[in-house]
């Protein structure tokens, strides 16, 4: 794809046991400069080096990361882990860390008509991309890839966590179809003991 600024974006895929120290710490640092500020006024999560590198590090992740290339075409596939070589790839400007799990669930499909069940869904820990990459429509060509990913696997859902005051973050995910699941605190809990919680979880279905 070609992003704003005309230069080709290529894309490579790592389960989080391959990825290249470089790029996790690329990875670390742009979460830290793009979100601390966020993190820190939230009084029920707060910012934690210790803490944040540990939720990256999760050994069944994966990492999307995006690169500025000369080398990509505008349609270039994903490519795996092994084709990757850092002299070739290009600059990272980006990446979606995400997971595979078991997710809480009031779906009745879940067994879940009281909150107990569970959905297997495909979890988008992270998106960040650094500033001169952004609204070139990198991120949503990222969150499409990660989706896919979801449906290949038969998972049920795609779903993810955003700060209540990231409103540029909430504008972009209601935009792509995202809303509240029903496990997010404005949906699950009264409007009182809502107001405890910095965070809203949002879902698409697949």
């Amino acid at each position: 794809m070609r992003a704003a600024s005309h230069r080709s974006v290529a894309f490579a895929l790592f389960p989080f046991e391959a990825l290249p120290p470089a790029l996790f710490s690329f990875a670390f640092n742009l979460v830290k400069s793009n979100m601390h500020s966020l993190y820190s006024s939230a009084a029920d999560t707060g910012w934690s080096d210790k803490r944040k590198r540990k939720e990256m590090r999760d050994p069944h992740g994966r990492y999307l990361f995006a690169f500025w290339s000369d080398k990509a075409g505008p349609d270039a596939p994903v490519i795996s882990y092994t084709e990757y070589h850092p002299q070739l790839s290009g600059i990272p400007i980006g990446f979606l860390y995400f997971v595979f799990c078991l997710e809480s669930s009031f779906d009745d499909a879940d067994g879940g008509m009281h909150g107990d069940g569970e959905a297997p869904v495909v979890y988008c820990m992270e998106l960040q991309i650094i500033p001169e990459a952004q609204n070139s429509g990198l991120g949503e060509t990222m969150m499409r890839i990660h989706e896919a990913i979801g449906k290949k696997f038969g998972l049920r859902k795609s779903m993810l966590t955003v700060f209540k005051a990231n409103e540029r973050a909430i504008r972009f995910y209601t935009r792509l179809g995202y809303s509240c699941d029903r496990i997010s605190p404005s949906i699950a809990l009264t409007e009182q003991e809502a107001k405890d919680y910095s965070y809203e979880i949002l879902k698409i279905d697949l």
